[in-house]
């Protein structure tokens, strides 16, 4: 899939667009071989998620390590809005009981991908 003119200019005007370029194109690797498909960037949710690039080396590299977080990032209603802290709350409730593994390492990996999922839509939403 090509990178539209949109999408070049945005990477560009990053705070670093020779990072944000080659970040970007190490996600795009990554998400294809997890995904099996292409990331579209054609839709705006997309675009808003991709400020990271070049922007935040460490939530860069979480999203070209974690690629199918860009699609739950980008699926939620809150890339747009403030999450409730409600939400917050049972999003942890659930991931907690879900998880398997009940000892103290498993579960602090649980949370940690989650604040780095969060801080993800976060960052995004804020540089929207």
């Amino acid at each position: 899939m090509p990178i539209t003119c949109d999408l070049n200019k945005m990477l560009d005007n990053s705070a670093n667009p020779k990072i944000a370029n080659s970040d970007f194109e190490r996600f795009k690797k990554s998400y294809l071989q997890s995904m099996k498909t292409t990331f579209d960037t054609h839709t705006r949710k997309a675009k808003i998620l991709l400020n990271i690039f070049g922007n935040s080396s460490i939530l860069s590299q979480k999203l070209i390590n974690h690629p199918s977080w860009a699609d739950e990032i980008c699926k939620s209603p809150y890339l747009s809005k403030r999450k409730p802290i409600k939400k917050i709350n049972s999003d942890i409730t659930t991931l907690l009981k879900s998880d398997d593994k009940h000892d103290t390492s498993s579960l602090s990996e649980s949370l940690r991908l989650y604040k780095y999922r969060e801080m993800i839509r976060i960052v995004a939403r804020d540089m929207a």
